[in-house]
């Protein structure tokens, strides 16, 4: 992904001219305090909601610049686990994590197969009559990730993945990201909060301040940076 010059205002500027390439198979991760507008980056990278100005190349192609036609095949590069999972409450798992192919002509077996594939990916078995009430929150952050990755997109995006979880569900969504992104080949950008899933999933990170990139760079070098800025988000403290 190419980004150059991305500006998007509300009340405030939220991205001001914020420039930034995402490269083949990394996993990048966005930081930033709340309302610094890194869903409204995600929403924008999609093409879910129009700039203000700039541009953004996905794959070499502008999706800022496509027409609508246009955008909503370049959509179908993405996959997304969206914060809350957003599953279908009255669909079955089967019907959740197969969405996307029924509308495609595949007969049942083969979404079938296709479904209990990605669902063994994300450790998950024999639960593809269950509904989504059934689950535990780790779970259908699991079932989420599974329907991210049903079609196999070349990007995926993910919107504070660990929000929510106990430790030990966090630990085990970060190693999934990871694996993921080995076994797939995934291009992936991840948003969150959690300093510790950071530094475990990303190749590189990006601290989103005042509506651009403040660091770029990896783990390690975000946390002895002497930027002060980086520093107090690294360690957490109250704005000096």
């Amino acid at each position: 992904l190419k980004i150059r010059g991305l500006r998007k205002s509300f009340d405030r500027p939220i991205l001001a001219g914020l420039d930034l390439d995402i490269n083949s198979g990394e996993t990048f991760v966005v930081l930033g305090q709340s309302g610094t507008g890194k869903s409204v980056l995600l929403k924008i990278i999609v093409g879910l909601m129009p700039q203000d100005d700039g541009d953004v190349e996905v794959l070499g192609e502008s999706i800022t610049g496509a027409d609508e036609g246009r955008r909503f095949e370049i959509r179908k590069r993405f996959g997304m686990l969206f914060q809350n999972a957003a599953l279908f409450d009255s669909m079955t798992i089967l019907e959740n994590v197969g969405f996307a192919f029924f509308e495609s002509g595949l007969p049942p077996e083969e979404i079938r197969r296709r479904v209990k594939e990605k669902l063994a990916m994300v450790r998950l078995a024999n639960i593809e009559e269950k509904l989504p009430a059934e689950l535990s929150g780790g779970m259908k952050k699991r079932v989420g990730l599974a329907r991210a990755i049903a079609s196999e997109p070349p990007i995926l995006l993910y919107d504070e993945p660990t929000t929510g979880l106990d430790p030990v569900t966090s630990a085990v969504i970060n190693r999934l990201i990871r694996r993921i992104q080995k076994e797939l080949s995934i291009t992936s950008i991840v948003v969150t909060h959690d300093l510790a899933s950071a530094a475990f999933v990303g190749d590189r990170l990006g601290l989103l301040h005042e509506g651009r990139m403040r660091f770029i760079g990896p783990p390690a070098e975000f946390q002895l940076s002497a930027d002060p800025v980086v520093r107090q988000f690294a360690r957490g403290e109250a704005p000096g």
